[in-house]
């Protein structure tokens, strides 16, 4: 287990990373206000930072609990492709593929967010 100064070095780390897009200034948390190829970078950076939070829970987890984690992990992503897939396909207002984007973006977000808050022990 992570002592409480580390884990607090790891969770601010984890924060600015899934803020901005390394190297361009994007805020991936105002996806709202995205479009294009700033979307799809946010949509790359925030899964990258999902994996990089769900390496650092699996961490800090009792090894009996793995296999649970990991299969949570894959059931929540199936669920949020499905679901923006079908935002995908009522969203007439939008480009194509940019209500897809934003929504994988949001609950991309707030997986991690579910993630770091199960780290810091507010389950």
């Amino acid at each position: 287990m992570m002592n409480k100064s580390h884990l607090a070095v790891v969770l601010l780390a984890a924060s600015v990373n899934h803020s901005v897009f390394a190297g361009t200034g994007l805020n991936c948390r105002e996806y709202q206000n995205m479009e294009g190829d700033s979307l799809g970078h946010c949509v790359e950076q925030t899964d990258r930072e999902l994996n990089d939070t769900f390496k650092t829970l699996t961490k800090q987890i009792h090894n009996g609990h793995h296999k649970a984690l990991r299969e949570a992990q894959q059931a929540w992503i199936k669920m949020r492709d499905a679901d923006c897939k079908f935002r995908e396909a009522i969203a007439a207002s939008y480009e194509l593929g940019v209500a897809k984007d934003a929504c994988l973006v949001r609950r991309t977000i707030e997986r991690i967010d579910q993630l770091e808050n199960m780290i810091t022990g507010k389950r």
